[in-house]
């Protein structure tokens, strides 16, 4: 599963936004799975070095306890104008390398013991939105899902394409295929489709 660097390179334009989202606050907020099945909602600092998004967890949280359990999770950034969203899901990893610690607690605006352990997210998923004319009936929302693997190929849609039947087409080589990517970005109106089939 890709990690933060890796999605940089797939999605460029995402994950500026999402940085973007996450450091006008410099929190965001953490969804887990308690043991009971149950979500847990926790505010954290994520910190982006060496590639990764990670955050150090206290030895006794429990969301520690969570993700050493069952490692998937939700990360959403505080809205921006417009009610701007951002977030990535997947699973998360423990890491206890000294170079990955050293280079993530580098970033961190506050002390990190060494007790404390680092958990990097790896993506499967981001959504990305942006509310236009709120407070309007000519409401509308301009929105970004992309699905994680490897290697893409590509289609880019023009401004005179069917937006319809470029979904139809990317949801159709997706469709039961193991390891695949869809994506469509309504930037300025144009859709673009990724397809991206791994082994």
């Amino acid at each position: 599963m890709p990690n933060w660097h890796e999605f940089q390179r797939t999605a460029p334009d995402l994950a500026a936004a999402g940085a973007r989202l996450f450091a006008r606050e410099g929190i965001g907020w953490l969804a887990t799975l308690r043991k009971d099945g149950a979500p847990r909602l926790h505010a954290i600092v994520p910190l982006f070095a060496a590639g990764e998004v990670g955050v150090f967890i206290p030895a006794h949280s429990p969301k520690r306890l969570d993700l050493q359990r069952d490692p998937r999770y939700v990360l959403h950034a505080p809205l921006g104008p417009h009610d701007e969203e951002f977030s990535i899901d997947g699973t998360a990893r423990r890491i206890d390398d000294d170079g990955t610690r050293t280079a993530l607690a580098a970033v961190a605006g506050h002390v990190i013991r060494d007790t404390d352990v680092l958990f990097v997210f790896d993506i499967s998923r981001c959504l990305w939105a942006i509310w236009e004319h709120t407070g309007t009936p000519d409401i509308r929302v301009q929105r970004s899902v992309l699905l994680l693997c490897t290697v893409p190929v590509r289609r880019q849609a023009q401004p005179n394409d069917d937006p319809v039947a470029l979904l139809r087409w990317g949801l159709e080589q997706t469709m039961g295929v193991a390891g695949q990517l869809f994506c469509a970005h309504p930037w300025n109106h144009v859709v673009d489709i990724a397809v991206q089939v791994g082994s």
